[in-house]
């Protein structure tokens, strides 16, 4: 979630700059997003999730990139009428 709220204040510092006003809010960004960058760090480096680049390789890899090209349907391979969802489907 750093880009979050690194975006957040890459969009606040422009307000500043015109109107000097969110000096304080900005600071509070740039604190949170390091705190984040150090803390997904953290999370990704001592094995508690994943990367969040790995989907690719788990069994969900295909569901959610098909999702995202075409979230009106789903591919008949990640569910079936049987309640069957794409992380048991047989390999």
């Amino acid at each position: 979630m750093p880009w979050l709220t690194g975006t957040a204040f890459l969009h606040s510092v422009m307000i500043q700059e015109k109107r000097g006003l969110l000096k304080q809010w900005n600071m509070i960004l740039v604190i949170l997003t390091y705190a984040l960058v150090i803390f997904g760090t953290f999370l990704t480096r001592s094995g508690v999730l994943s990367s969040v680049h790995a989907f690719a390789q788990s069994a969900i890899g295909p569901c959610s990139s098909h999702s995202l090209v075409s979230p009106s349907s789903p591919p008949s391979h990640c569910s079936s009428g049987a309640g069957r969802s794409c992380a048991a489907k047989p390999k």
